[in-house]
């Protein structure tokens, strides 16, 4: 018995009987009566082939029928990236003019490191040998002027 397989195919039966080397169709008139036909390998396999594209393809088309129905909110949700409320632009573009204006008030020395630091991406090293100073000198000052425009920028948002 295992060398005997059986698929249901739009509710037809199909055994392969392997051991034999035959193949049969079972499926039931339109009377009902249930009919067993031995049928070729090949349309054995043809059919089964068919029917399994068939039915990916109908898989796929459901699983774009069911992208169609959703709704804007509903894809929306589903955004890796969600756009930004004119709130939180708004919000956005008031503290990059307020940090801005805290790193132009900065001193000169600080102002510099902070502009490499996070504007032209360079580390506490690069900036330390290009001033020809110490790591650790850079690193003081980068944590004096973060602590500077928080205070300030803080200071102007609770004011707020």
């Amino acid at each position: 018995m295992e060398n005997i397989k059986t698929f249901e195919v739009d509710g037809n039966e199909l055994i392969a009987d392997f051991e034999s080397n035959k193949y049969f169709i079972i499926f039931k008139t339109y009377e009902g009566q249930e009919v067993k036909s031995e049928i070729p390998r090949d349309i054995f396999n043809t059919y089964l082939e068919s029917k399994s594209i068939f039915k990916k393809n109908q898989n796929e088309q459901e699983r774009h029928w069911e992208q169609i129905a959703l709704s804007e909110n509903e894809i929306y949700k589903r955004a890796f990236k969600h756009p930004d409320s004119i709130e939180t632009i708004i919000i956005k573009e008031e503290t990059n003019k307020e940090l801005h204006v805290a790193i132009s008030n900065l001193s000169i020395i600080q102002n510099k490191r902070i502009k490499k630091y996070y504007f032209e991406n360079r580390n506490e090293m690069e900036i330390a040998e290009e001033e020809k100073t110490t790591q650790q000198a850079i690193n003081c000052s980068l944590q004096l002027a973060r602590e500077t425009i928080k205070e300030k920028i803080l200071k102007k948002f609770k004011k707020i």
